[in-house]
C-alpha cells in the first residue's frame, strides 16, 4: 500500500510528538519521584557498615566525622555525594584507600584500608610512621603496642599539617631501610629494638657522622636453681653507608656477648653497652653505668 507523502509527514510527526510527550512525561515523573525521595525520612541515612581488612578498624563515629554525618541530623542517601564523601575520608591521615557504597534505603558501605604504624616518631608527641614515611596520630586510634621509636632531629621546618603527607627526607628513607633490616635479620623475642637515631647520620665530621641503634637483649640466667630473664641494653654505632656489613658483624658479636654475660653477675646487665662498629674488622665495647 502507498501512502501519499503528506500523510506520511503526518503520521512521522504525530508519533514523534507522542514520544516527546512520553518522555517529557517520563522526566516530570523522574524529579517529581526525585524531589519526593530527597525529602522522604525513609532515606536517610541510619547506618555505616565497615568493610576492611585491618586487625584494628577505626571506630564508625570518626568515620560519621569524616563525612559529617549525625543521627541528629540525618542525611538523605539521594543527597550524599560519593565523590566528596571519598575525597573526604582519604583526607585523613589514618585512611590510605577508600571506597563508598550506597545501599538503599539508608546504608553505606565503607571500603577503606588505614595506614598501619610500625613505629613512633621521637621528634613529635603522639606520633607514629607506617612503612611509606606517612606520619599519623596514635591515639586514640590504636591499642597500646610496643613500637620502635625513630629520632630523625629534623632541624628543618615541617608544616603544621604534615600528618598524613609523606616526609620527603634522607632521613627517614634511611631510617625505614634500617628498620626493615633490623626487623628481618636482627629483631627477635629474645632481642627488642628500642630505637633508631639517624639524627647524625649525614653529619660534617666523621666523627659525628653515625647511626645510633639501641637495642635491648633477654639474657636468661639461673639463680637459686629458679631461671631469671635480665635485660642488656646494647647502644650499637653505625656507619650510614656500611651499616648493613656492621650489623652482619654485630650478629656474630653478639653471639660472644651473650655467652659472656650469661655467666656475668646481674648488676652488670644494669649496665648499657656502646658497641661502635664503625671501623671494618673492629668493635669497640664500652661500658656506661
Amino acid at each position: 500500500m502507498v501512502i501519499p507523502v503528506k500523510k506520511a509527514i503526518g503520521i512521522i510527526l504525530g508519533v514523534t510528538m507522542l514520544v516527546c510527550g512520553t518522555a517529557a512525561l517520563c522526566f516530570v515523573c523522574f524529579k517529581y519521584i526525585k524531589s519526593w525521595r530527597i525529602h522522604d525520612p525513609k532515606y536517610d541515612i541510619l547506618a555505616i557498615v565497615q568493610v576492611t581488612p585491618d586487625n584494628e578498624p577505626l571506630k564508625t563515629v570518626y568515620l560519621s566525622e569524616l563525612l559529617n554525618l549525625s543521627v541528629d541530623q540525618p542525611t538523605n542517601i539521594y543527597r550524599f555525594n560519593l565523590e566528596n564523601a571519598e575525597r573526604q575520608l582519604l583526607s585523613s591521615p589514618l585512611i590510605k584507600k577508600a571506597k563508598i557504597q550506597k545501599n538503599y534505603p539508608g546504608i553505606i558501605y565503607i571500603h577503606y584500608v588505614s595506614r598501619v604504624p610500625i613505629a613512633f616518631l621521637a621528634d613529635f608527641t603522639n606520633t607514629a610512621i607506617d612503612k611509606e614515611g606517612v606520619p599519623l596520630p596514635f591515639k586514640p586510634f590504636f591499642t597500646p603496642k610496643i613500637l620502635p621509636e625513630i629520632y630523625l632531629g629534623m632541624d628543618e621546618k615541617i608544616d603544621d599539617n604534615f600528618l598524613g603527607k609523606p616526609i620527603k627526607n634522607k632521613r627517614v628513607t634511611l631510617a625505614l631501610k634500617l628498620l626493615k633490616e633490623l626487623s628481618t635479620h636482627l629483631v627477635t623475642e629474645s632481642s627488642v629494638l628500642k630505637r633508631i637515631d639517624v639524627s647524625q647520620s649525614f653529619a660534617q665530621s666523621y666523627g659525628q657522622k653515625q647511626i645510633v641503634v639501641v637495642m635491648e637483649d633477654k639474657i636468661e640466667k639461673v639463680k637459686n636453681g629458679l631461671s631469671v630473664v635480665c635485660h642488656q641494653s646494647r647502644i650499637l654505632r653505625l656507619s650510614s653507608t656500611g651499616y648493613s656489613q656492621e650489623l652482619g658483624n654485630y650478629l656474630k658479636l653478639r653471639k660472644y656477648l651473650v655467652e659472656k654475660e650469661t655467666m656475668e653477675n646481674q648488676s652488670k646487665l644494669r649496665e648499657s653497652k656502646v658497641i661502635d662498629l664503625r671501623i671494618p674488622e673492629l668493635g669497640f665495647i664500652k661500658t656506661e653505668g
